[in-house]
């Protein structure tokens, strides 16, 4: 007899979603988790940058005003109270999320989950150990930063949990990476002051996206001041008493000395279990890995692995949403899920938000295809917000007229894109697409002109 039907350990949006579906479903559910409900997502990443993030373009807004005319002294940052605002949007997300699992039903159990057999998970909590057990459990144990052997982590080193709690905002930031957090954490930092460096090992930023986005978004941050240098190596990485400074290998081949009063880490993301641990219990790996089938489950079956765990996609809406795949796995549901149908949100500024194949997707598969694109500056709505510089475009299949790939960077970027889900979805045409009717003036008109 098992204590639970369902052990989850990780709190995060996978873990929390998946127990909320099965409780619901009147399942036994315990969920561990060893920090704050919400995993990484909303503790150290979308809810805490996004709120930066918000904080920078309401400044930068600002100090446009008076193209509007509106004039004003010029705004002054209070960084007390932006951590304290910030801090406020977590509690309360918090303590809505943990309302709703425990009227769902769910045990939550706050502790480091382990596993140590398939069905049996012993809890370490503050002042007690105790083995539970379940038939069957699922990993949400999320990933963590990864620093290569040249960075050494300090006080002045630092990673996304530290940098969305400094205590004051650096004069000076140098950022290594130029994916997602790199091109986020810029812009956030930048508009509320900093003087931003990136350094991007590879040719372009964003390198899993667009090149033409790419492109058009370091335009865009450069224009803001932000400093960027690509195909650049970082050779070693220090902290130092009161700073950091990194040696920077740049194209031409010239290494040079950066220092900055903090460096932020963003280089990609490594999973934290041990698969050595795992492997005793009979979970099989590929030497990287835990090997998972089409239904996220370990060869183990009644073990199921998601999130960043799950290494399929490393967002908090991608995890919620094998979460559920898995809940309803387990519930004997049908259900898939599609990666190809996640859309990619980058709220830098300007915003970018993605979904299906890129131009590069296409030429490696050989597919005939056409691109129609409208720009901002032809969009009323963007001219009333005096928001022009930005555009959308939509890639299609040449001979059935068919939409692939949606592709937008400028403001909003990150709401529009979620218009083309239905369409990829469905397999509409431009021309049934375009049978929709599009308010005016709207910033989503941008994809209409795009398809006409």
């Amino acid at each position: 007899m098992y204590d639970y039907e369902i052990i989850i350990i990780g709190g995060g949006p996978g873990g929390t979603k998946c127990a909320s579906v099965l409780a619901k479903a009147n399942k036994k559910v315990c969920l561990i988790e060893k920090e704050a409900l919400g995993g990484a997502c909303l503790n150290r990443g979308c809810i805490p940058s996004k709120t930066y993030l918000y904080f920078g373009e309401l400044l930068d807004s600002i100090k446009k005003a008076k193209r509007f005319g509106i004039q004003g002294p010029d705004p002054v940052i209070n960084w007390e109270d932006v951590k304290k605002k910030k801090d406020m949007n977590m509690k309360i997300l918090q303590m809505g999320l943990s309302n709703s699992l425990k009227l769902s039903g769910v045990t939550m159990l706050q502790g480091i989950g382990e596993l140590i057999s398939k069905n049996e998970v012993k809890v370490k909590m503050e002042n007690e150990e105790k083995i539970i057990s379940a038939e069957k459990v699922v990993l949400a144990l999320g990933s963590k930063p990864f620093f290569p052997a040249m960075i050494k982590r300090g006080k002045h080193v630092i990673t996304n949990r530290e940098i969305l709690n400094l205590d004051k905002l650096p004069q000076t930031l140098g950022i290594i990476g130029g994916g997602v957090i790199g091109v986020e954490m810029a812009s956030a930092f930048s508009s509320l002051g900093s003087k931003v460096t990136i350094v991007e090992k590879l040719p372009g930023l964003i390198p899993t996206q667009d090149t033409e986005i790419s492109s058009y978004l370091k335009k865009s941050l450069e224009k803001k001041g932000i400093e960027i240098h690509l195909n650049a190596e970082v050779m070693n990485c220090l902290d130092k008493e009161n700073s950091a400074e990194m040696t920077v290998k740049f194209e031409s081949g010239e290494e040079k000395l950066l220092s900055f009063e903090k460096i932020l880490v963003a280089i990609g993301r490594r999973t934290v279990y041990d698969l050595n641990l795992l492997k005793k219990i009979g979970i099989e790996n590929d030497g990287r890995r835990v090997l998972l089938n089409q239904n996220l489950q370990t060869n183990l079956e009644n073990v199921y692995m998601i999130g960043d765990s799950a290494w399929r996609n490393l967002t908090a809406y991608g995890a919620e949403k094998e979460g559920e795949f898995v809940a309803k796995h387990i519930l004997g549901l049908n259900s898939e899920i599609n990666y190809e149908l996640m859309p990619v949100t980058i709220f830098s500024h300007p915003e970018v938000g993605q979904l299906g194949l890129t131009e590069q997707d296409l030429q490696k598969k050989g597919i005939n295809y056409e691109v129609k694109k409208s720009e901002y500056a032809s969009n009323a709505k963007a001219l009333i917000m005096n928001e022009r510089d930005g555009f959308a475009k939509i890639i299609i299949e040449k001979t059935t007229s068919k939409i692939l790939g949606v592709h937008i960077i400028g403001t909003q970027a990150t709401e529009i894109i979620h218009q083309a889900i239905l369409p990829i979805m469905q397999g509409f045409t431009v021309e049934k697409w375009l049978e929709a009717t599009w308010s005016h003036p709207t910033l989503s008109e941008i994809l209409k002109t795009a398809l006409e």
